[in-house]
């Protein structure tokens, strides 16, 4: 179980990602929102970032093992990417780690993966379980993928599937559709399929949140509240986070913001731009 914060701005995003990081980092210290009652995410963090300007992209990915709140270049991090994002348009996604699978702690699996596709990098942070060897059957099947699975947690080999359907429909909210209807088809989510999606490009950034259940977190309440995302509006941008960083740690003063609820064997999908969000099921 994991927590995450994703924005897109089309201005200075300085204030929206501090207020950010600090719910993100609170959330991880202290969860008062576990389905189980108070639960740390201590098993890594990281992000990325990036930031269109006049005339060039910027951007950066960063992975630790340390939790957040144990983080030294914490400080010296959030007051560096408020200086990226004072203009142009930009985009993150952030994540803190609680491992399902303890034994696979490495900083491979820390989130966000990432993986290259024809047109750019492809960035997920993903809070849930997916069963990786369904997963990871019809990589090889299909698109000839190996992987070390044992060693990979399930989001790695996630991201290498939406990489790979991507490569082959070129688009990537048809990708995120297609993946819909595939885990349907082999019962792969296994508790939530709750995703930051980032494509980098070149020119410009894709940004999709996406939230998926299964039917143990659909019919128990607490274990909804807790996986719920949330996702609102800002004067300069959008932004969706786990419920904790909502509920708990004061995300909902930032503007106006709604829960996101997917009904039985439903994926809801939204698409971030940098002023709005368009959100449709699957």
């Amino acid at each position: 179980m994991c927590r995450v914060f994703v924005f897109s701005s089309n201005g200075s995003a300085s204030e929206l990602v501090i207020n950010g990081l600090s719910a993100l980092r609170n959330s991880a210290q202290a969860d008062p929102m576990g389905p189980s009652g108070v639960i740390n995410h201590s098993d890594g963090w990281g992000f990325t970032v990036v930031s269109y300007g006049v005339s060039t992209a910027l951007k950066w990915y960063y992975r630790s093992l340390t939790p957040i709140y144990k983080d030294d270049n914490y400080q010296s991090l959030g007051m560096v990417i408020g200086r990226l994002l004072m203009s142009g348009e930009s985009y993150g996604i952030f994540h803190v780690l609680n491992a399902a699978d303890k034994k696979l702690i490495r900083i491979e699996n820390v989130h966000p993966s990432m993986v290259y596709t024809r047109d750019g990098e492809l960035h997920v942070v993903h809070n849930g379980v997916v069963n990786k060897y369904a997963l990871f059957e019809i990589l090889r099947r299909e698109y000839g993928v190996e992987l070390n699975v044992d060693d990979a947690s399930d989001t790695y080999v996630l991201t290498h599937l939406i990489a790979s359907m991507y490569n082959e429909v070129g688009d990537l909210e048809s990708t995120i559709k297609e993946l819909a209807g595939l885990l349907r088809e082999i019962n792969g989510v296994e508790s939530a399929l709750n995703t930051g999606i980032l494509l980098i490009k070149p020119c410009c950034a894709e940004l999709f949140i996406t939230t998926m259940y299964n039917s143990d977190v659909i019919n128990n309440e607490r274990r909804r509240r807790y996986y719920n995302l949330f996702i609102g509006r800002l004067n300069n941008g959008v932004f969706a986070a786990s419920s904790t960083l909502v509920r708990a740690y004061g995300l909902a003063k930032l503007g106006d913001t709604r829960e996101l609820e997917p009904g039985m064997g439903e994926l809801i999908y939204c698409r971030l731009s940098t002023s709005d969000f368009n959100c449709s099921k699957a």
